[in-house]
């Protein structure tokens, strides 16, 4: 698809002042969104979808996997029930190869509590929610588990008793603060203590505090009856 705009290009059908030049706008749906997160049903059909794009080819998940690293995309928002454009932004909401890696190196897995999932079988979770104006920045960016990720809260108000994944300011570590409790719990997983970002942490603070013990459970109320009694 690229070899073919380039061509288009090289033959002067495309004006050099009109920039994008090289864009691939690819035509998908929130339906088609929503088959991809779901995953594949185990017979590769996902992979033999194709989807549309500006170029006059169609391209499949696989090869529009491949145009993950570039550094923007567009959306455009269209209307539910016309189909008519409302709105487009141009933004980089979804983590760049870079970024991905990075956190690959700092984070190994999950940051949820007590998870090991590998980056494999995470998701790029935005701290501040992009559809908030949070930005698509390392600082900004954590691992979510397709487990973990649809248990946080981004309204941050306790909602069906979801806590939330943010960065605990002292430390700088991501964590997870629970609703009505202290936060943040940290992941101390093995995978996760095994990650680059333990690895420096012990390095330069030594181990992390053992979790606090949590009391004892209360003992069995005294029974009325015994009121009075001499034993």
């Amino acid at each position: 698809a690229l070899h073919h705009i380039m061509e288009i290009y090289n033959h002067g059908i495309v004006t050099p002042a009109r920039g994008g030049t090289a864009s691939i706008i690819i035509s998908m749906t929130t339906d088609d969104l929503d088959e991809i997160n779901h995953g594949d049903h185990g017979d590769g059909s996902l992979f033999n979808n194709l989807y549309p794009t500006n170029t006059g080819y169609s391209l499949n998940l696989a090869e529009i996997m491949n145009l993950i690293a570039a550094k923007y995309d567009f959306a455009v928002l269209l209307d539910g029930e016309t189909g008519q454009p409302l709105n487009v932004n141009r933004m980089q909401r979804s983590a760049n190869l870079t970024q991905r890696i990075a956190l690959f190196a700092s984070e190994l897995v999950c940051s949820a509590p007590n998870c090991d999932r590998p980056q494999l079988e995470c998701e790029v979770h935005h701290l501040d929610p992009w559809i908030r104006g949070g930005l698509t920045n390392l600082v900004n960016l954590t691992h979510q588990c397709f487990n973990h990720h649809p248990r946080n809260d981004d309204t941050r108000t306790g909602v069906n008793g979801k806590g939330f994944m943010d960065r605990d300011p002292v430390t700088g570590r991501v964590g997870h603060y629970p609703v009505g409790g202290e936060g943040p719990v940290f992941n101390r997983s093995a995978a996760a203590d095994s990650s680059g970002g333990a690895w420096a942490r012990r390095k330069h603070h030594g181990p992390p505090p053992e979790p606090p013990t949590p009391p004892d459970p209360p003992g069995p109320e005294p029974d009325p009856g015994d009121e009075g009694r001499l034993f």
